[in-house]
């Protein structure tokens, strides 16, 4: 298959949009993908829809898989004035931060140095929670990622374990 779809992946069909603007839509689940053009869900809408509709398709990444695109794409920039950053959303005082806001400490912090100066053993202060990272990744993944320049975890001078929260 060329466009990559399997069993198990998202299909977010019917959209319609909310009293504020947003998006809605209903989800249902490929139980199998046919052929190009034909995939069966584990269960459908229950009545024919004959009018051209919107219909996206989004997968569920396992956290091998995850960490191999996240390598990937950071692999691809190739350039060591680029940091890739993860995680996608973390903790700052009980409250859910994206991860745009990471990517602006570590600028700041950049800022504020010397352009010789190395980060290593610089602390970020401001954000008390990366569950998306300890959460999601194993040692394997995360040792992965910091290969592929990823900026993912703090690096301590304990490397002989695998808790990567110390």
């Amino acid at each position: 298959m060329t466009l990559g779809i399997r069993a198990g992946d998202i299909v977010r069909y019917l959209f319609t949009t909310d009293g504020f603007g947003g998006e809605e839509y209903t989800e249902f689940v490929i139980d199998e993908v046919i052929n190009e053009m034909t995939v069966r869900l584990a269960s459908g809408h229950t009545a024919a829809i004959s009018t051209p509709q919107k219909v996206e398709i989004w997968r569920n990444l396992s956290h091998t898989e995850m960490a191999t695109d996240l390598g990937t794409r950071a692999e691809s920039l190739g350039s060591n004035r680029v940091c890739c950053v993860w995680p996608d959303t973390l903790g700052a005082d009980g409250l859910s931060v994206a991860g745009y806001f990471l990517c602006a400490a570590l600028a700041g912090l950049r800022s504020g140095v010397a352009p010789h100066q190395s980060l290593t053993n610089a602390a970020i202060t401001g954000f008390d929670d990366v569950s998306r990272t300890v959460d999601i990744f194993n040692a394997s993944n995360m040792t992965a990622l910091a290969a592929c320049a990823l900026v993912c975890h703090d690096c301590t001078t304990q490397l002989d374990t695998s808790d990567l929260s110390a």
